[in-house]
């Protein structure tokens, strides 16, 4: 989309109600029935705030946030499992699954290949990523598994938009474009927009993904994270410059850390020295 109406959208977020993510402690604005988080991308319910419901779980969740900003990653992973001992909330295996991926990228990040001599420390670093890494895989099937189980007792946009995130992280890709088929037929069809707009990123798909942002503008249901793949269309159509403002704009909104990442991106195409 062109500057203009994409700072359009930056202007209703500003003034729009941010909301928390009772799974990963994020806030994001919402303009709409509901919103997906800008962290872990699950379903924000504005209709009755969760948060509010439940004010121990959100209590709980902030503390988590704060240990994950403070990288003390092995206090919030127990104190997830605290919430949830027995691991079957679907949605909270999801986010610790997410959780053991930035902390197997964190540690991964220590690697450091300018040392002298046989660099044991750095294979430790590789392998305890790796390991980090199996256990964010095994959170997602435990989650796929329970999901599967439960909308087989009947269809729920919820649970079953939860299952896409999770087949997508897995790498289940056939599994993921047929939850976007069921999403089709659901109450709420913005989710298959924006579901076909996560898959089709994953796969490097540019001309759908540009298709399913304006597929929805069409039917008014713009989220916080449509705009920062808008951006990262942006970048990989040549258009740095473009790109680098929207994300300027989009971060005062956003707890996304793929926003970092893609400002890394922006910075070597636009100075490759």
């Amino acid at each position: 989309m062109d500057q203009r109406r994409y700072m359009d959208y930056i202007s209703k977020f500003a003034t729009a109600t941010r909301l928390l993510c009772i799974h990963c402690g994020a806030e994001t604005p919402s303009l709409g029935q509901f919103s997906l988080c800008s962290a872990c991308e699950n379903i924000v319910d504005t209709t009755a705030d969760a948060a509010a419901k439940t004010p121990a779980m959100a209590d709980s969740i902030r503390q988590i946030k704060a240990l994950v900003d403070s990288g003390n990653f092995d206090a919030a992973i127990a104190a997830y499992k605290g919430i949830d001992p027995t691991m079957e909330e679907p949605a909270l295996l999801y986010a610790l699954a997410l959780l053991y991926i930035r902390y197997s990228n964190s540690v991964l990040g220590g690697v450091n290949y300018t040392k002298q001599g046989f660099m044991y420390e750095n294979i430790d670093m590789r392998d305890r990523s790796l390991a980090l890494i199996s256990l964010s895989k095994r959170m997602l099937a435990r989650a796929i598994v329970l999901l599967t189980a439960s909308l087989a007792k009947g269809e729920e946009y919820r649970q079953r938009y939860l299952l896409l995130l999770c087949q997508i992280k897995f790498g289940k890709i056939r599994g993921a474009s047929e939850s976007i088929e069921a999403l089709k037929k659901s109450s709420q069809p913005a989710l298959a927009s924006y579901a076909s707009l996560l898959l089709d990123a994953k796969s490097g798909e540019m001309e759908p993904m540009r298709a399913a942002i304006e597929e929805m503008e069409r039917s008014g249901n713009i989220f916080v994270n449509t705009l920062f793949y808008d951006a990262y269309l942006d970048l990989k159509e040549r258009k740095a410059d473009s790109a680098r403002m929207k994300l300027a704009a989009l971060s005062a909104y956003s707890e996304s850390q793929s926003i970092e990442a893609l400002m890394e991106e922006i910075k070597e195409a636009l100075d490759p020295q």
